[in-house]
């Protein structure tokens, strides 16, 4: 990587994409990958000579200052990889489409016939790649579907009205630079907006705006989950 240049930064799933020109000409092409997990962040720092913190792991040298990744908990990874093969090796081989790509009559045939739980469905990278716990949550409030539900049995209208929710809250949390809840920053180190949004994550024991019955906390593949036992049958 030493002395190569950034020619793009892109996502794939949770995967941030970072393709890489090398310096010499004859050499190939490289691909970092970063996952975050749950507490990585990438900050730019401006002065190289900043002292690092406790949860500091590694710099970036730049030509002005460094990336800097930190992770408290030490769940996130790196990859250098071959930007020829970089889709089809792992861990980005095994990912399935964008929800924000995924045709609505792909989706709704991925549903049919699932015999999984659709909030296992939608938070399996390689069914669906990118949805996270809190989009998951927000998405089947919105549609009126239980997050236990088989996906098989989810209606084409009702699945189709997922489809559409899930792309809306999607792209409304993109442009407000994502949800802090507890530890996300933006690569400037500011908290994201739309968490001044969020419906129903999180707020087990609350009322829910829609009906006024209360919502429940469940496990879901392994995960804390919240709904409206009324909005969402």
């Amino acid at each position: 990587m030493i002395g190569a240049r950034f020619a793009s930064v892109t996502r794939r799933g949770k995967f941030i994409r970072c393709d890489l020109l090398p310096s010499h000409r004859r050499a190939a092409a490289i691909t970092l990958l970063v996952h975050l997990k749950m507490t990585g962040s990438l900050r730019v720092r401006h002065q190289r000579s900043q002292a690092r913190e406790r949860h500091d792991h590694l710099d970036l040298i730049l030509d002005r200052g460094v990336l800097r990744f930190t992770d408290v908990r030490q769940f996130g990874g790196w990859w250098i990889v071959p930007t020829a093969e970089v889709d089809r090796l792992t861990p980005l081989g095994g990912l399935g489409p964008e929800p924000l790509e995924i045709s609505r009559e792909d989706f709704v045939q991925l549903l049919a016939g699932s015999r999984q739980r659709i909030k296992a469905l939608l938070l399996d990278q390689s069914r669906l790649a990118g949805i996270g716990n809190i989009y998951a949550d927000e998405s089947l409030y919105a549609a009126g579907i239980h997050p236990t539900t088989r996906a098989g049995d989810i209606s084409t209208t009702r699945a189709a009205a997922l489809w559409r929710h899930m792309r809306r809250i999607l792209r409304a949390s993109i442009r407000r630079c994502g949800t802090t809840v507890d530890s996300y920053r933006t690569p400037e180190g500011r908290s994201g907006g739309y968490q001044r949004h969020l419906h129903v994550y999180g707020r087990h024991g609350q009322a829910c705006p829609s009906c006024g019955h209360t919502f429940q906390r469940l496990v879901v593949a392994g995960r804390g989950t919240t709904a409206c036992p009324r909005c969402q049958r």
